[in-house]
């Protein structure tokens, strides 16, 4: 708007006036937009939009990965239901076999009796020679028993061949026996071939088993990673104040001006650093914790967690050892006591104080 010159009078102009303006001409509200919002405000729209848009693609990917572990479930699942059907039937097989042992034994006793019938036959034998040998003394002795004596003579003879007709079938019930064990031998190499190829497929099962079972271990350690990643401030808050997430990779330019070629990449396998100052202590300097994850901890975790926390120490900074799981077996806390490595367990705190002593004064 031009200014009033000579003795024109000066017309006030209102705030109405100044919004009607700026409505009718729309190259002058984008020219007061300029000078009254800075380009960061002028751009926040996009930046929200940008940000909600990551926010959807991180949704999309997290929901992939609860796909992937009910999966993983499900396989871990039908694998231990085989297992349990391979149980079952070397179960079964194990009875079958000691029938199979309960029948030789039973044959076993059988051969007994026939070999103590044997004996007791050719005992029943050797009186009747001897009775034939005293019937022929009797035959020289007297004739007048002649008669009687070839009756006996001839009862002995028939029962000789009932002896001998008892003697045909009892070596024909040894033979038949000798053939059901032949016959039994047989089966049991069967068995035991069989067994032998189901103990072969068990193992391999296991393997299988002990494979998926390291697989899931993995995922559960990747998925905890992801939860202290994005968790942070739940899991440490009551800690650490003013808290920060990052990894080596994030400070590597300079680290690599206070480290070794070896050290640094050593480094560079921690799994994430919490930086923050200390919430019971706020004026002392910050502190960083060197976090190795596992979903279940072990001794190695604790040892890695305390030489890459030195090595961080080594480049200036006050690195506090920590590592963190789902699980953290009891049998470990003398060790990381030793060490002076903090432990998380599910929201759990231990050994937090004799891990920061030795930064205290750094």
């Amino acid at each position: 708007m031009s200014r009033p010159e000579g003795n024109i009078g000066v017309t006030e102009i209102t705030w109405e006036d100044l919004l009607r303006v700026l409505e009718e001409r729309p190259e002058w509200l984008a020219r007061v937009r300029q000078v009254v919002f800075t380009q960061d405000l002028l751009s926040l729209p996009e930046a929200v939009r940008e940000l909600v848009e990551a926010h959807r693609r991180a949704e999309e990917r997290l929901t992939r990965l609860e796909t992937v572990v009910q999966e993983l479930l499900e396989a871990h699942r039908r694998a231990e239901e085989r297992l349990t059907r391979l149980e079952i039937a070397v179960k079964e097989l194990r009875e079958a076999q000691e029938q199979t042992s309960q029948q030789i034994r039973e044959l076993r006793e059988a051969q007994e009796q026939t070999n103590q019938q044997i004996r007791e036959l050719r005992e029943a034998q050797e009186q009747t020679s001897q009775q034939i040998r005293e019937l022929r003394e009797a035959q020289e002795q007297t004739n007048q028993q002649i008669e009687r004596i070839w009756k006996v003579i001839e009862q002995n003879s028939i029962q000789i061949r009932e002896l001998r007709e008892a003697q045909e079938q009892t070596n024909q019930q040894i033979r038949e026996i000798w053939k059901a064990l032949e016959e039994t031998n047989r089966r049991v190499q069967a068995l035991e071939s069989i067994v032998r190829d189901l103990v072969k497929t068990v193992g391999e099962l296991t393997d299988s088993v002990r494979t998926l079972s390291r697989d899931m271990a993995r995922m559960k350690g990747f998925y905890l990673e992801m939860q202290y990643r994005q968790k942070a401030s739940a899991y440490f808050g009551r800690l650490l104040r003013s808290i920060r997430v990052m990894t080596p990779a994030d400070i590597e330019d300079f680290l690599e001006s206070r480290l070794t070629s070896e050290e640094m990449e050593d480094l560079m396998l921690l799994d994430l650093i919490v930086s923050g100052r200390l919430r019971r202590d706020p004026q002392r300097p910050e502190v960083m914790l060197a976090l190795e994850i596992s979903y279940i901890v072990d001794k190695e975790d604790i040892r890695r967690a305390r030489e890459r926390a030195l090595l961080l120490r080594k480049a200036g900074f006050r690195a506090v050892p920590a590592v963190a799981g789902a699980e953290v077996p009891s049998e470990l806390l003398d060790f990381a006591r030793a060490v002076r490595v903090a432990m998380f367990e599910d929201g759990r705190v231990f050994l937090w104080d004799e891990a920061i002593e030795e930064v205290l004064d750094m």
